[in-house]
């Protein structure tokens, strides 16, 4: 199981993300049905978070809680901005690394994007399952 949370009000995005993420995961061989969690857990895998949202902060927190005590590393996180011009909020400072993806990026950049942090989990903790 792949889990992952995707935070956004924009559920026509929502959906075409999920989408993107199952095409990612094919194309790197991940034998794992992807499934939408609502909190975050240890068992997430991926968080895709608006910047513009309300919760945005809160899912922050919620997913660094989950992993503070765990040994198998954080899950990957992508910050969705409206544009390319928006700017990040200022008071994002955990100590996690995110992607960046733009609502305004067309679907081969945001696959490209979700696929390089599937293949860096793979090859650096193994934390996702892959197909051999």
């Amino acid at each position: 199981m792949f889990s992952c949370i995707i935070k956004t009000t924009d559920n026509y995005f929502r959906h075409g993300l999920f989408i993107l993420l199952k095409e990612a995961l094919m194309d790197c061989h991940v034998n794992a049905n992807a499934t939408l969690a609502d909190d975050a857990d240890w068992h997430t895998k991926m968080v895709f978070i608006d910047a513009d949202s309300s919760y945005c902060h809160r899912t922050l927190e919620q997913t660094y809680q989950a992993y503070k005590n765990q040994q198998s590393g954080t899950p990957g996180i992508f910050i969705i901005l409206r544009s390319k011009g928006a700017l990040l909020p200022l008071n994002m400072s955990y100590n996690t690394s995110a992607h960046i993806l733009y609502k305004s990026d067309e679907q081969a950049d945001i696959k490209s994007k979700i696929g390089v942090v599937i293949k860096n989990a793979l090859g650096r903790k193994n934390t996702i399952n892959p197909t051999v």
